[in-house]
């Protein structure tokens, strides 16, 4: 049951609908007055396909018969909303959790669970502000980024639907529901992991939202045609052998940089070495050097349109869009699932389809006695054993979540280890909950013991290239018969097929391609996200495609393969805005330095901050100039950088964040201020549990986020200390039944190697 009005909730109970589940949302006659027309606001066309509406008296579980019958027939609800609103409505967690005890209730608010915004409305624009997550933009001026995209709703809702999902596994256990709650914040965490962290012992060590342009080997760059073209060049090696290939090592050895990759960080070095490549890039069109690097495998990609990345080709390897027929709309174009799973593959549900509650009430019967009655205080997926094989963000990140949830997750690593290392902090935070093994895998012993290693896994995630795979010994057919119930996860750049299958690949590149860069930026001059999006929005998809898989294994008798593509996850995380249907009004497109749209919602800078203003009605933008002292039409519509947005500007300038935000929300108004950045110890973050600290053998204490979701019976993971490189060698072979005289040969200092 769907009972969600936003963003997040809503895309969750979309991503359930595509995989299979039957989901109904319950309306009243009169309908849902707080979704505009499709054509006015036409996202929600693709959030609620797949699903059924139902017509119920009210919706109040206490005050509907109807609705308690389907409470008790039902696997899930999903609900949003903060606190008061909720208890407003008659929805009493812990009430319900008691009255249907084998009920999985998914509550996402998009604010937060608790603290002082947590009942402030679901405005993306809100959420970036208290979360942090518009400090952690890239930006010229230093200023907070408004959302022109809700990214942080889409994976709002993808860690909202596997959370369920693993919920729903706990109980085929204990034959018990609960209380999962996964919030915007939770979301925002994910997004946030590998760049808002602070090591407790050491001068900070990273400053998020810093002038892009200062990040050569990481970047956007214009050529002689006016195109625009990205250079991914995470690590050193990529970014010398770009330089090789252009011809420019000696930008290495410029003073600053010293032969030092990690000198580039530095934004004197970044961008006396960002300049010349400016100069140098400037010479000839897009094509030429596009060319030259795509020849030396490095990772690049053209600044595309919308439109372009639609029409092309490499999206459609991965799925494209379907058409679906809306009765009012007609024609329907619809983004494709975000993961593929070989066995039951999800399907684009039709639209706007209708059900009695009667026929309803026939068809879920209610439940036998699930379960064997036993509980699991240690996570939800206490018990899943988890092989991760993958470097990088959107590879390990996926088992770090399902770390997080209770599985037992391995991490499996040459003797080089994860090139990711080089961000040392970044990668603590992005693996933290796992166990270390590092191994050999040029030499028998080491292949041997990954191949044992992979028959007692229940889920394998790896994103390596197919040669890589046979290489290992891996191959599909190896998999299966070695161990024919194993999910195998394979995230990639640009899946398994198509034009670009097979070439490396990190989130902005896909940024540019998927025509986000350009609509986050303005014209002619394209902007990246802070954070990595598709990174986080791939690892999401395939927790939710492992757990999907494991939730089908007793009726399929056999486990399946996850396909994730960076590509792949553009389709959820633009969903609504690739969803198209003729006379759809355009999407909004940002700009430089984007505070906001218009006048009423943008965000302002104050004496001592900046502040989030959000008004949503004209009543409520005239009691925010009456707060202000301004006169005027109080007009919706006014831009964010004309007479109006300036006049709002110079008197908040005058103004401190904390006395106008209270006395606006005490009108009404819907307002917030924005934390410094990086700020983990704000009011709100803690309230909500969003950071801890964990201990770091270079870093010593370092604080990082904590979780990605709450449950009211099964506890979730927290990581104290961060395993070294290959630590955990010696007790991990113990568990799979090697004896002390195989592990003499290949285990050194904790290291599994020749």
């Amino acid at each position: 049951m769907d009972l969600c009005q936003d963003i997040g909730g809503s895309a969750a109970a979309m991503l359930l609908a595509d995989l299979g589940a039957d989901v109904v949302r319950p309306e009243t006659e009169s309908g849902d007055h707080r979704r505009p027309p499709p054509r006015v606001e036409p996202r929600p066309v693709c959030w609620d396909r797949g699903k059924r509406r139902v017509i119920l008296p009210c919706l109040e579980p206490r005050a509907d018969t109807a609705l308690s019958s389907l409470l008790s027939a039902a696997d899930v609800v999903l609900l949003d909303g903060g606190p008061r609103a909720l208890a407003a409505a008659g929805w009493d967690l812990g009430e319900i959790e008691q009255t249907y005890p084998e009920l999985v209730i998914s509550w996402l608010p998009a604010m937060g669970a608790r603290g002082p915004y947590a009942d402030l409305p679901a405005d993306p624009l809100l959420q970036s502000a208290i979360s942090g997550y518009a400090q952690q933009q890239t930006s010229i001026e230093a200023v907070p980024i408004a959302p022109v995209v809700p990214i942080v709703s889409y994976v709002h809702g993808a860690l909202g639907a596997a959370a369920t999902v693993a919920a729903l596994l706990e109980r085929r256990r204990s034959g018990r529901g609960q209380v999962v709650t996964v919030t915007g914040l939770h979301a925002v965490a994910s997004l946030e992991a590998a760049v808002m962290l602070a090591a407790q012992d050491q001068p900070a060590l990273y400053k998020p939202g810093r002038d892009a342009r200062s990040m050569p080997a990481f970047r956007a760059y214009e050529c002689a045609d006016g195109e625009w073209f990205f250079l991914g060049t995470l690590v050193e090696t990529l970014f010398v052998g770009a330089m090789a290939a252009l011809d420019m090592l000696e930008l290495m050895v410029l003073p600053g940089v010293e032969g030092e990759f990690t000198n580039l960080l530095r934004t004197a070095a970044g961008l006396a070495v960002a300049e010349r490549l400016e100069a140098l890039f400037a010479q000839q069109p897009r094509a030429h050097w596009l060319e030259i690097l795509t020849e030396a495998d490095i990772p690049v990609a053209p600044v595309l349109t919308r439109s372009e990345w639609l029409a092309s080709d490499a999206l459609k390897a991965v799925g494209g869009l379907v058409t679906r027929t809306h009765p009012e709309l007609g024609p329907v174009r619809l983004p494709a699932p975000g993961v593929a799973l070989s066995v039951t593959p999800p399907v684009v549900g039709e639209l706007a389809r209708e059900v009695s509650a009667d026929e309803l009430l026939a068809h879920w019967s209610p439940r036998s006695t699930l379960g064997d009655g036993s509980t699991h205080t240690n996570g939800a997926l206490a018990g899943l054993r988890v092989l991760d094989l993958a470097t990088f963000i959107a590879g390990p990140f996926g088992p770090t979540i399902m770390a997080q949830w209770g599985a037992d997750v391995v991490k499996v690593e040459t003797l080089e280890g994860d090139p990711y290392r080089v961000y040392s902090l970044s990668f603590v935070a992005i693996n933290q909950g796992k166990r270390s093994v590092a191994v050999d895998l040029r030499h028998p012993d080491g292949k041997q013991l990954l191949l044992d290693l992979v028959a007692q896994a229940d889920v394998l995630v790896e994103n390596l290239r197919g040669e890589s795979l046979a290489r290992l010994g891996l191959s599909e057919s190896v998999l299966q018969t070695l161990n024919p119930q194993l999910v195998h996860c394979s995230v990639t750049a640009f899946g398994q097929r198509g034009p670009l299958a097979g070439t490396p690949g990190f989130d902005p590149l896909l940024q540019a391609r998927s025509g986000l860069m350009h609509t986050v930026g303005a014209e002619g001059h394209p902007v990246s996200t802070g954070t990595p999006v598709h990174d986080v929005g791939s690892a999401s998809l395939t927790t939710l495609g492992a757990l999907a898989a494991l939730w089908a294994l007793p009726t399929t008798g056999v486990g399946q393969r996850v396909d994730v593509a960076l590509a792949s996850s553009t389709l959820l995380l633009q969903s609504g805005e690739y969803t198209d249907f003729e006379g759809r009004p355009p999407s909004p497109r940002g700009g430089v330095d984007f505070v906001g749209p218009t006048a009423a919602r943008r965000y302002y800078r104050t004496a001592d901050h900046w502040m989030a203003l959000a008004a949503q009605t004209a009543e409520q933008l005239e009691a925010a100039l009456q707060v202000l002292g301004l006169e005027g039409e109080p007009d919706l519509d006014a831009p964010g950088d004309g007479a109006l947005a300036r006049a709002i500007a110079t008197v908040m300038a005058t103004r401190k964040a904390p006395e106008v935000v209270e006395e606006l929300q005490r009108r009404g108004v819907p307002a917030a201020p924005v934390p410094p950045q990086n700020c983990l110890d704000d009011e709100h973050l803690v309230a909500n549990d969003f950071s801890h600290v964990v201990m770091d053998r270079q870093f010593g204490r370092c604080r990082v986020v904590k979780n990605f979701a709450e449950w009211s019976r099964s506890a979730v993971y927290e990581a104290t200390s961060m395993p070294a490189k290959g630590e955990d060698g010696p007790d991990v072979l113990l568990e799979i039944g090697w004896d002390s005289e195989a592990m003499g040969r290949v285990i050194a200092d904790g290291t599994v190697q020749s």
